[in-house]
């Protein structure tokens, strides 16, 4: 009995030895952006607001994990009185906490984590806008690879907008116009890691 339960331990240790080494990725990602999970869902590409593209590095260890990215998301647009309709890109710095399955080929994934945006040209140059904007991330996906090589991996994100664009509503006018600069948006992503 002693002999098959220590022949169990040595089997099973260069397997636990392993989920405990740590691992770093670096890749690529990209998608589009939707303001509706149905949308999002059926990939309803004539409702898309905008697309994102960035890379990601992610440092895990076992199941557990955080992966820092660099983005730039076109948003969509929105009308900025006394500028009309303008385009609105910003850079996304999100940092997620990655739980992931540990399973041999398919991995599923959740994540959670803040996200720091920077909204880039000029119309965010005016009196009342502010610099930086904070939202918050949940997501789920998958990832496709093995222990040894590249991956991919398809993700649905929600970013919820903590704080908008605007800090001084009263210089947008009535009616709650912080609303429409807080961008509240579903990614579709989809992204290749070595």
């Amino acid at each position: 009995m002693r002999t098959a339960l220590l022949a169990l331990l040595l089997a099973l240790a260069p397997a636990a030895s392993a989920q405990l080494l740590p691992s770093v990725d670096f890749g690529v990602t990209g998608g589009l952006n939707f303001s509706s999970l149905g949308d999002a869902a059926g990939l309803d590409l004539g409702q898309s607001t905008g697309y994102h593209v960035g890379a990601y590095a992610e440092v895990g260890v076992g199941g557990l994990g955080i992966r820092p990215a660099v983005l730039y998301v076109k948003a969509g647009e929105i009308a900025f009185p006394g500028f009309g309709d303008e385009s609105v890109g910003f850079f996304a710095i999100p940092v997620d906490l990655k739980y992931s399955a540990s399973t041999p080929l398919v991995q599923p994934y959740g994540l959670l984590g803040p996200e720091l945006r920077i909204p880039t040209g000029e119309v965010f140059d005016r009196d009342g806008t502010r610099s930086t904007a904070v939202a918050l991330n949940v997501g789920a996906g998958a990832r496709l690879g093995a222990f040894i090589g590249p991956s991919v991996s398809a993700e649905l994100r929600y970013s919820f907008a903590v704080t908008g664009f605007v800090e001084d509503t009263a210089l947008f006018g009535a009616g709650g116009a912080d609303e429409s600069f807080r961008f509240n948006v579903f990614y579709v992503r989809v992204g290749v890691a070595i």
